[in-house]
């Protein structure tokens, strides 16, 4: 039995290195573009593939060195992970900053009993739920059709996130975006913003966001953005809200971290949200009926909270994280695009995307107005080994071509961020959202894009 053990290992040891050259085979095309390149992707793994099962006609004692070595690289890497996720102080910590390490339900729980009545920030990802085919279909319904609403708890105190050191929490608007109260007053906005977390604020304080920040500059800014948005869901808000306001400027961001990597795979499984693409009169109705929707959520969360939250912060989140290596590999920049382990980016996704544009873009321009197409970087182009990352700069020229091809006003905070003395210091920590510093100027090249274009148009 003890001589099965160093065969186990090395097998799966050999079967870890063959799968990762099987995914670089599937992404060729991305790592032949030098010698180095191809090395580092196809001949290591191989090599070591080789080697590992090489090392099974070894002698018994060799094998368990072998396996020793093999066990002593695994334990070193998780010692480095639980050491950089569990017992490295916070950066707030390191800085002697106030840190609040309660989780998103005890911050809940705790301003409950002092009588507000808080809710977990929700998304459209949240309220849909996978039928027997694979199909997703929304956990809501009002006489037998479906309900997805696509924002949070109206009205309501919303609590995100704490990549800071303290949680970030805001009081939704009528609509259950991250908007001042009486945002939706009939006024005509100047400038409404579309798109996922980057764009509501997550993890700073409410004065720090990228809308707050074009307010500052005199404008009647929306903020329509929702955690966890992609190209299809911001979409159905534009279909649903953006099309009713009617603003002088659109603002649409895209998020190179997961809008066609992870999110736009998943909502094209739901045929609500792909109805928005597909057929032009589709529309819930969701502005008209906010009353009703925002009565629906809020009865479901209160009733089934901890499961709706599950759907996609798991409660053992930090637990599923550090199996993946998943500080480590931040710092390293070694997240899943780098890895060449991702979902989507397929030409069908590219298609849909450029679709999902020029419809938003020509509706735009139906009523006078313009679409603006901003391009927001991850973390992961600066941080660590694999900043070129070569999947990632396929994904972005492939996007910043399609925005090109629709003639679109292009604002690209990836180079804004380059140009920076220290692009990481815009950043948390890997992996996580912007900080201040980084929302800050974010909204600067936004706005001073903005206001060249409205001189160029004089």
């Amino acid at each position: 039995m003890a001589g099965g053990i160093p065969k186990a290992v090395i097998i799966l040891s050999g079967l870890v290195f063959l799968v990762l050259l099987a995914l670089n085979i599937r992404n060729s095309q991305h790592y032949t573009d030098s010698v180095a390149s191809f090395g580092y992707h196809f001949v290591v793994p191989a090599a070591l593939a080789a080697a590992a099962f090489a090392a099974l006609r070894l002698s018994p004692s060799w094998r368990w060195a072998v396996t020793l070595s093999l066990l002593s690289c695994v334990v070193a890497l998780y010692a480095a992970e639980i050491y950089l996720g569990f017992v490295e102080p916070h950066p707030a910590q390191a800085d002697g900053r106030p840190f609040d390490g309660r989780t998103k339900m005890e911050v809940i729980a705790d301003l409950r009993r002092d009588g507000v009545d808080a809710y977990p920030a929700t998304r459209a990802k949240n309220l849909l739920v996978a039928n027997p085919d694979g199909a997703l279909v929304p956990v809501l319904s009002i006489e037998g059709a479906g309900l997805l609403p696509l924002a949070g708890p109206a009205g309501r105190t919303v609590v995100v996130c704490n990549e800071t050191g303290q949680w970030s929490i805001y009081r939704a608007d009528a609509h259950g975006f991250h908007n001042p109260p009486g945002s939706w007053t009939g006024e005509k906005a100047d400038i409404v913003l579309v798109g996922d977390s980057f764009v509501q604020g997550n993890c700073v304080g409410a004065e720090q966001t990228i809308a707050a920040r074009l307010r500052q500059g005199g404008a009647t800014v929306l903020n329509l953005g929702v955690d966890g948005s992609g190209p299809l869901v911001e979409l159905a808000v534009f279909r649903e809200y953006v099309e009713a306001i009617q603003p002088d400027t659109v603002v649409w961001f895209y998020y190179e971290g997961n809008d066609l990597t992870k999110d736009l795979s998943l909502e094209m499984k739901s045929e609500m949200l792909r109805a928005y693409a597909t057929n032009g009169d589709f529309r819930q109705e969701l502005a008209r009926r906010k009353d009703e929707v925002a009565t629906r959520l809020q009865a479901y969360l209160d009733r089934r909270m901890a499961e709706t939250m599950a759907r996609v912060d798991h409660p053992l989140e930090r637990m599923l994280a550090a199996a993946k290596l998943f500080r480590l590999r931040g710092r390293l920049g070694l997240g899943p695009v780098s890895l060449g382990v991702f979902e989507g980016a397929t030409d069908e996704q590219f298609t849909l995307l450029r679709d999902i544009l020029a419809g938003a873009a020509a509706r735009t321009a139906s009523w006078g107005g313009r679409l603006v197409f901003v391009y927001l970087p991850e973390s992961d182009r600066y941080f660590g080994a694999a900043r070129d990352g070569r999947i990632r700069a396929h994904i972005r020229e492939r996007v910043l071509s399609i925005a090109a091809a629709l003639e679109l006003p292009i604002v690209d905070i990836a180079e804004a961020f380059g140009r920076a003395p220290d692009p990481r210091a815009l950043f948390v920590y890997p992996g996580s959202h912007y900080n201040a510093a980084g929302y800050a100027l974010a909204a600067q090249t936004v706005q001073d894009a903005l206001a060249r274009r409205m001189t160029d148009a004089r």
